[in-house]
């Protein structure tokens, strides 16, 4: 089965459904916790060292330059066994195409299918550009309710298992 990697900017938000697909079999590889902070907030530290405490894995910091970006992610995008989920809503970015993570996956070859899936709670005009840009690496956000997201888990257990 295929280890998962994800990009987030608030990755606490995930950490139900990251457990649920644990229990699922899929195993959590890496979370890389965006921020454009020089000084990560106490409450995100804390709440960061929650989740790396419930998952069993360490958390580690991606920054918005583009070669830490694109080095931190290369070193999983090129595993075999590796398949990277990535927020959309990462950076403020003027255009859909200045995103640093949508121009990390159209820099690589067909635009990372096969390896790179993104998902967005930022509603239908950012999904729709995902729907047009990535059309078969979308994940759907089911819910976003008490601060949790929740993917569609069957599109990532199909993911996870090479279907």
């Amino acid at each position: 089965m295929k280890r998962l990697v994800l990009v987030e900017d608030a990755p606490w938000r995930a950490k139900e459904i990251l457990m649920k697909l644990k229990q699922e079999g899929v195993e959590i590889e890496k979370i890389l916790f965006f921020t454009t902070e020089e000084n990560v907030p106490e409450i995100f530290e804390e709440l960061n060292s929650q989740l790396e405490e419930a998952l069993g894995i360490q958390i580690d910091r991606i920054g918005t330059g583009t070669l830490d970006f694109y080095n931190k992610l290369d070193l999983y995008y090129e595993k075999d066994d590796i398949f990277i989920i990535i927020d959309l809503n990462l950076d403020d970015a003027n255009t859909f195409e200045e995103r640093i993570n949508v121009k990390y996956a159209n820099s690589k070859p067909n635009s990372g299918r096969g390896k790179i899936w993104f998902y967005t709670t930022g509603g239908k005009d950012l999904k729709s550009m995902l729907v047009q840009n990535f059309k078969d690496q979308l994940i759907d956000v089911i819910s976003f309710l008490n601060n949790q997201l929740s993917w569609d888990t069957e599109k990532i257990l199909k993911i996870a298992r090479g279907e």
